[in-house]
C-alpha cells in the first residue's frame, strides 16, 4: 500500500521560494502556499490547486497581531510558518518534537492577475510592524 505522501507534491523551503519568484524575472508561475486561512478562503484568480506539504517547517500560533486578530492592548495570535530548526532553537520545548511537515494547498494564480493578487495578499496576510 502506498503511503499518503507519495501522491502529494513536496515543496521544501527553496522550492517554495522559487515557486513564488517574481514573474518578471522567472518563467515560473506565481504559486501561493496556503497553510492557514488561505485553505478555507483561497486567494482570487486561482487557475489550479493541489494539496501538498512543506518539509522542514512547523506551523505555529507564534505571532501576535492587533490588526487582524485582537487589539493593541490584547493582541491575538496568527498562524506562522517557521523553519523547524529555528523553532527548536527558540521554543525550548515542543509538544510535537518530530513534526516538521506543514500540510496545505498550493494555488497557481492566473498570470494576468499576479500583481493584483500579490497586493491583495500583502494586505490580507500582512505582518504588523513592531516598534
Amino acid at each position: 500500500m502506498a503511503s499518503e505522501t507519495e501522491s502529494v507534491p513536496i515543496l521544501n523551503g527553496s522550492a517554495a521560494q522559487a515557486a513564488t519568484a517574481d514573474a518578471t524575472t522567472s518563467e515560473r508561475p506565481y504559486v501561493v502556499f496556503g497553510y492557514g486561512s488561505l485553505i478555507w478562503k483561497p486567494p482570487p484568480h486561482v487557475i489550479a490547486q493541489t494539496p501538498g506539504f512543506l518539509k522542514g517547517y512547523v506551523r505555529r500560533f507564534a505571532q501576535k497581531s492587533h490588526d487582524h486578530r485582537g487589539t493593541p492592548e490584547n493582541p491575538g495570535r496568527v498562524v506562522t510558518l517557521i523553519h523547524k530548526e529555528d523553532w527548536d532553537r527558540f521554543s525550548g520545548s515542543d509538544p510535537f518534537p518530530d513534526d516538521d511537515v506543514v500540510w496545505g494547498v498550493a494555488y497557481t494564480i492566473d498570470p494576468a492577475y499576479e500583481s493584483e493578487v500579490r497586493d491583495y495578499l500583502d494586505y490580507r496576510e500582512k505582518v504588523p510592524l513592531t516598534s
